[in-house]
């Protein structure tokens, strides 16, 4: 088995629950829910998120209260190698 490192950029909402969590660790949770233990077409198995990259500001749209962060990340990615 290999490991790699992955970098993505995605938008992820995160829930009014967690507002008063800070920023990292909130997209970090959404991040790990989103892609976690999940396979990835042309990538591979994420493991867990490894670091956030980027991130702008989040913001918040009207009628669902979520709020939105734009960003990049770094996925630890299981790669399985065929024979």
């Amino acid at each position: 088995m290999l490991f790699a490192h992955r970098l993505s950029q995605d938008t992820v909402p995160v829930e009014p629950n967690a507002f008063d969590i800070p920023p990292h660790i909130a997209i970090t949770d959404a991040l790990n829910k989103k892609y976690a233990n999940k396979l990835i077409a042309n990538k591979g198995l994420a493991l867990s998120v490894y670091d956030i990259t980027t991130a702008e500001d989040g913001k918040v749209t009207w009628g669902n209260g979520l709020m939105y962060y734009k960003g990049g990340s770094i996925h630890g990615q299981r790669r399985v190698r065929s024979p």
